[in-house]
């Protein structure tokens, strides 16, 4: 629930450690871009744009969506 972008910048942009990053509120993430577009040297609406575009930024209906495609195994109970 990282309200601000720039930090999502530094976990999904960084290392490599972390493959990607859900969100629980994509939506009101990207309304909250243009404001730290005033406090940072960065274009935080071009950053946030390429993280999601390349998938390192996901909306949390998208773990949603990939935990449900798991296979389960009910013969075993």
């Amino acid at each position: 629930m990282e309200p601000r972008p720039s930090m999502l910048r530094i976990l999904a942009d960084g290392s490599g450690a972390i493959d990607c990053v859900y969100h629980l509120d994509l939506e009101a993430l990207r309304l909250a871009a243009p404001a730290e577009a005033t406090a940072r040297s960065w274009s935080p609406w071009a950053t946030l744009d390429r993280l999601i575009a390349q998938r390192r930024v996901r909306d949390y209906d998208d773990l949603l969506r990939e935990v449900d495609r798991i296979p389960t195994d009910n013969s075993a109970a």
